[in-house]
């Protein structure tokens, strides 16, 4: 974590150009500002903390929370550093993008398997990071600025995460000039989401007759087989979330998601991010044992009335005793209890989210690259790699192999992932 002093170096360092230059105590004012937006950028933490009132109000997804946001500048400050964008209308703040510069690897691959890598420094515009009014002519302003910083910053792209493509930021982002350096192929998928009852019992009697039997049985089956054995436990508070990483390591170690590099992992940033979320009252950790030993976990953040699902996983070894979706049903029942509003399943194909979310729409992570060679040539990368993989789950698709492939993939990479680590 960076002391104090280092964080006020780094700042000074960003103060350091004249007012002539248009930077300002942290931020730098857009010299070509419109005649109906000035542009504030801020690239220094102190920058961000002067704009914590209008954040905490805009705020809305857990992943752009303030102070979640500063607790990852704290954890990944070695390869991380703000940067934020402010639209002012009349002196008045309208619309805000909260992003990161980060330097990172980009993984090319076909399907599960990894081919090579390559560095690259990027803008992350954060899920949740549009916040204020990003519709109309603000939205268009901030892409342009975006769009903008590439340049004046020398990064490779911008990425915005988990965009609703009936968006305006999403539209304005399609009417970006430049076709290479535009995201030919954007990765788009389906966020589900679960409106909650106010108890379990009615969220049962939402369900069709024959998933309610099933339901009903998977969890008779597990409990008639081991009687007085079994046992699940919610963590919320700070003192119980070491016991949980530890727990539910024992099960994320043995899932395909860990040989993927994915998931939860018992590391210093994944604690320190369950120990925020539960100092905050939002974290909430189920786990199910059978003999007090943990066989799955489910994980996640309680935000403003929606529990956001961050991390699941089971022991591939009792797969048929539909483990997961028992302990599913368990939080659900603590949700309903909470009176929370939804579960948001989150992005990606699973199909527990269809069946049980009751409301869904279309996002789309997609790429502003720069208008150099190096921008361009890793554009023309990832469309080369996408078409490949997107012709080749067709051709597996059309002859019925694709779901095939995948569970040998999964049940490769889950034996491998259970296997002990050579000394």
């Amino acid at each position: 974590m960076a002391t104090e002093n280092s964080v006020r170096d780094s700042e000074k360092a960003d103060w350091s150009a004249s007012e002539s230059d248009g930077v300002r105590g942290g931020e730098q004012i857009n010299a070509s500002c419109s005649e109906d937006f000035a542009v504030r950028i801020t690239k220094a933490r102190s920058g961000v903390e002067a704009w914590g009132v209008t954040w905490r109000e805009w705020q809305w997804h857990p992943n752009a929370d303030i102070d979640f946001y500063l607790l990852i500048l704290d954890l990944w400050q070695k390869r991380v550093s703000p940067l934020v964008i402010q639209l002012e209308e009349g002196g008045r703040p309208v619309a805000m993008l909260a992003g990161r510069v980060e330097t990172a690897e980009d993984d090319f691959r076909l399907g599960y398997l990894r081919l090579f890598g390559i560095k690259v420094r990027r803008l992350n515009i954060i899920t949740g990071g549009w916040m204020g009014d990003t519709g109309g002519e603000a939205s268009r302003r901030l892409v342009t600025e975006v769009r903008n910083l590439l340049k004046r910053d020398r990064l490779d792209y911008a990425l915005l995460c988990n965009i609703p493509t009936d968006s305006t930021l999403y539209h304005h982002y399609r009417q970006t000039p430049g076709l290479l350096t535009r995201d030919l192929l954007p990765e788009k998928s389906l966020r589900w989401k679960m409106h909650l009852p106010d108890t379990y019992a009615e969220f049962l009697k939402r369900r069709k007759k024959k998933h309610r039997y099933w339901l009903n049985r998977v969890v008779r089956v597990l409990e008639q087989e081991f009687p007085a054995r079994l046992r699940t436990r919610c963590f919320r508070l700070a003192e119980e979330v070491e016991t949980f990483c530890a727990d539910a390591e024992q099960v994320a170690r043995l899932t395909y998601h860990r040989r993927l590099g994915v998931g939860f992992i018992n590391d210093a940033v994944h604690q320190k991010r369950c120990l925020f979320a539960a100092q905050n009252n939002r974290f909430r950790g189920y786990v199910l044992y059978v003999d007090e030993r943990p066989k799955a976990f489910w994980a996640g953040t309680l935000y403003k009335g929606v529990f956001h699902l961050a991390w699941t996983g089971y022991d591939p070894e009792w797969k048929k005793y539909e483990l997961g979706t028992v302990l599913f049903l368990k939080m659900v029942e603590g949700m309903c209890s909470e009176k929370v509003q939804e579960i948001d399943f989150g992005i990606g194909e699973a199909f527990y989210k269809e069946r049980f979310g009751d409301q869904s729409w279309e996002e789309a992570s997609v790429c502003l690259y720069s208008a150099t060679a190096r921008g361009i040539a890793i554009n023309g990368l990832r469309t080369i790699f996408g078409l490949a993989s997107r012709g080749t789950r067709a051709v597996l698709g059309s002859l019925g192999l694709l779901a095939r492939l995948k569970t040998y993939w999964r049940r490769r990479l889950t034996r491998r992932g259970s296997e002990p680590e050579p000394p």
